[in-house]
């Protein structure tokens, strides 16, 4: 299975493409709320050794070529970045395609690791029902420890695709 245009929209609605410089050209990266340095659609800089980028010097340094991306670009990242965990997803659970979707969209913002150990996936797993999943969902609305509006309004759009296979949009 891949993500279809409703888990692609997830994605780009809540992540920044633009870094909203208009007087440079190109995409240039910026920092997300905890610190991490991106690029395109919230694709994470990291340096060869796979720690995070958190220093502008770090990005001139290890990926000069990502100072300036253009939207193709930013569009092949996004498509790197999520086969991992389309591929991850595909060979657990029989998912639906929506509930696939909200998933990618989940993993791709928290990390594929964060989905594989959490509350979230324990209740997939069991068969949980939608308020329980949903519940789930919204425990990951924080970062650096504080709940984040944008956050909580992708978590329940993530929840409404999962539980009920509507695309909507809380902000």
């Amino acid at each position: 299975m891949k993500t279809s245009e409703n888990g692609l929209a997830i994605i780009t609605h809540y992540e920044s493409l633009h870094d909203g410089d208009l007087t440079k050209i190109g995409l240039q990266p910026k920092v997300d709320p905890v610190g991490i340095w991106t690029v395109g659609w919230g694709h994470a800089l990291r340096t060869p050794r796979g720690s995070w980028i958190k220093d502008f010097a770090d990005i001139e340094r290890y990926h000069p070529g990502m100072l300036a991306i253009d939207e193709n670009k930013a569009d092949e990242l996004l498509q790197s970045d999520l086969l991992p965990v389309e591929n991850w997803l595909n060979i657990q659970e029989s998912l639906n395609q929506n509930e696939f979707d909200a998933l990618v969209s989940f993993a791709f913002n928290c990390g594929l690791s964060a989905l594989e150990n959490s509350t979230l996936w324990r209740r997939i797993k069991a068969s949980a029902d939608a308020p329980m999943i949903t519940d789930a969902f919204l425990m990951w609305n924080k970062a650096g420890g504080k709940v984040l509006n944008g956050l909580t309004f992708r978590r329940k759009t993530e929840a409404m695709l999962f539980n009920n296979n509507k695309l909507v949009f809380y902000n």
